[in-house]
């Protein structure tokens, strides 16, 4: 700019003043830009405005290193559609504090640690202006450098960001993310403060939302409290310890084992994906609102039972990963007898979250809970050892092995069962009553130290 504009903004560190468009006072052109009171000025142009463009404004921001850029503000038409969300269009993300995000489809993004990279060059030209007078020639050149250095970093920052959200919202119309708030995050009390925030992750999420907007999808939060890293994607089930940061593998009793971030992606995904609007532990609610209008509508308490048997245990997420002593352990939990209705729920409870087609083969759920039945009937066909009256051994055979009776014998019989559950092939007398000394042993070790 020929004659620089002075700023007098008080209260923001922030150079910039905006101007209104008036009487064709701002104009874009090939090679340069017209200005009020400035006229013509020579200016890389990122951006051509299309045909029906209206100028609304202008603002010219000087940057620290002094340089200056003006953004163009256009008014125009267009019809904005809302696009289609179903399960193949749907994603969750989960905050990686070692990258950008993993989502739940298994896939990782890495950040380049833009600011890590240039930090041994910020550095020395830090150093460097720490020895020169400050109000010098010299100093203000020095100071000028600095700014280049972190103007570069921030531009990697962000063209790596929109590149990244860019290819999000082209391939996906429903996006779920966790609501969080990166300024605590980034406070000193969990040790990252500076991965935090050279990650970036606050405005890769402004640009996400905008980009999805744009093109009829939508940018979904869920409640920064929703233990997402705490709850097994596969079963539901919630374990506490996983609150601790150094355990980064989610492994369940139903056989899910995936690092942590993935495992929180794909429940942040099942909690708000697809149009999905749910809520965590309802199964556990709904049992007690059906015990309850069951009760009053005078049913028999052996259908009250089983009908809130069904309603607590609906809750679970079949994959084809599972092992065949994670189908062992869901029919322990389940039943045989219980397990075509409590399919025949969750199903249902599926066909009202999702939208989807009401055939079985029709739908990529429908067919995981065909996969599963057949995989229970295969189990059922072997007739493997499911309970504790189908050990090879009981409680006075541990007894007599001389094993102490009481409760010590319910505790050797449960650690059998989970033994078999795991190999079914270690289900005979004599291999059962080698584990069960040796557990003893190890338990009364325990005890003694």
């Amino acid at each position: 700019i020929a004659k620089f504009p002075k700023y007098k903004r008080k209260h923001k560190a922030k150079k910039s003043y905006t101007t209104n468009f008036t009487n064709g006072n701002i104009e874009v052109g090939d090679g340069y830009i017209k200005l009020p009171k400035l006229g013509r000025i020579r200016a890389k142009i990122h951006r051509r405005p299309e045909e029906g463009w209206k100028v609304k404004s202008a603002t010219v921001t000087q940057n620290r290193d002094d340089t200056y850029q003006v953004s163009v503000l256009f008014e125009y038409e267009a019809e904005r559609t809302c696009a289609t969300v179903t399960e193949e269009t749907a994603i969750g993300l989960d905050y990686k504090s070692d990258g950008l995000y993993t989502d739940s489809n298994g896939g990782t993004c890495g950040m380049p640690k833009y600011y890590r990279r240039s930090s041994a060059r910020l550095a020395r030209a830090q150093r460097k202006r720490k020895h020169m007078v400050k109000g010098s020639n010299n100093y203000e050149k020095q100071r000028k450098r600095i700014a280049r250095i972190h103007r570069r970093i921030a531009n990697q920052r962000k063209d790596f960001l929109h590149k990244e959200s860019a290819a999000i919202a082209k391939q996906y119309t429903c996006v779920c993310v966790e609501d969080l708030n990166m300024r605590a995050m980034s406070n000193r009390g969990f040790g990252n403060g500076k991965s935090t925030l050279d990650n970036g992750y606050g405005m890769f999420m402004q640009m996400l939302a905008y980009k999805l907007e744009d093109r009829g999808g939508r940018l979904v939060k869920v409640d920064k409290y929703y233990p997402s890293s705490q709850i097994c994607s596969c079963c539901g089930a919630r374990h506490p310890a996983m609150k601790e940061l150094k355990r980064r593998v989610m492994e369940c009793q139903c056989g899910n084992r995936m690092d942590r971030d993935h495992n929180a992606a794909k429940n942040i995904k099942t909690e708000h994906g697809a149009e999905l609007y749910t809520f965590y532990n309802h199964e556990q609610i709904s049992e007690k609102i059906s015990r309850h209008l069951l009760a009053r509508l005078k049913f028999p308490n052996a259908l009250i039972d089983n009908v809130c048997h069904l309603v607590k245990n609906h809750m679970f997420n079949y994959e084809p990963t599972w092992t065949d002593a994670a189908v062992r352990r869901f029919l322990v939990r389940t039943g045989y007898e219980n397990f075509e209705d409590l399919i025949d729920l969750r199903l249902a409870d599926i066909y009202g979250m999702h939208r989807i087609p009401l055939r079985l083969h029709d739908s990529p759920a429908g067919r995981l809970l065909l996969e599963l039945k057949d995989r229970i009937e295969a189990e059922h066909e072997k007739n493997s050892a499911l309970t504790l009256k189908a050990l090879a051994i009981n409680g006075k055979d541990l007894m007599q092995a001389g094993i102490p009776a009481g409760k010590t014998v319910g505790k050797v019989l449960n650690y059998l069962l989970e033994t078999v559950l795991d190999d079914p092939a270690q289900n005979t007398k004599d291999t059962l009553l080698t584990i069960a000394q040796n557990y003893c042993q190890n338990m009364q070790k325990a005890c003694s130290e």
